[in-house]
């Protein structure tokens, strides 16, 4: 365990699947680099977030499709901001995983590469929107793109955490669900 800057526990995942399943005498030989994860009591507050944040996405594809631009910026908005809750809630682990991107192997490794492109798929909706709000220029395109970028790397998202989300899952039994997230387990 390490300690957070608040003196929090913080719980530890190796890199990888292959480094957790090696054989004990082959670990002595390398020390195991490990990616902190997020503070591993408060799993409510990451389904919560990450719920809300799923509905305000398909929200805000609901309200285009019938019409509503309103509702559709006022998605967008509460989207943009439950994403940064999201990120917050998870930066122990973007920390670590920025810290050691160059060493990242196997679901580690994909799983940065598909965070970094939420980033990306993000920021065009959040840029491209706002431009589109104040009526500056043509954002249309950007605002497209960024669009399909963030639907193809969410659903990426969701495929890979899924086992995550069976075990958070409201309804299941105490002792199975998830007291935090390991970084090697998709």
């Amino acid at each position: 365990m390490e300690t957070s800057l608040l003196a929090e526990p913080v719980a530890t995942a190796t890199l990888d699947k292959e480094s957790s399943d090696a054989h004990p005498a082959s670990s002595q030989s390398q020390p195991r680099r490990s990616v902190p994860q997020s503070r591993s009591s408060r799993p409510w507050k990451r389904i919560i977030i990450d719920s809300a944040l799923l509905a305000t996405f398909i929200l805000g594809f609901a309200s285009l499709a019938l019409g509503n631009i309103l509702w559709h910026v006022v998605a967008g908005l509460a989207f943009a901001v439950l994403a940064v809750a999201h990120v917050a809630i998870n930066r122990t682990w973007a920390r670590g995983v920025a810290r050691r991107r160059r060493t990242l192997r196997g679901h580690t490794r994909t799983n940065a590469a598909i965070a970094s492109t939420l980033a990306v798929g993000w920021l065009a909706i959040v840029i491209s929107g706002i431009g589109l709000w104040a009526g500056v220029g043509s954002f249309e395109p950007l605002h497209s793109v960024g669009v399909i970028l963030l639907t193809v790397s969410t659903v990426v998202h969701l495929v890979m955490h899924r086992r995550w989300i069976k075990r958070a899952a409201p309804g299941r039994p105490a002792t199975d669900r998830v007291r935090g997230i390991r970084a090697n387990v998709a």
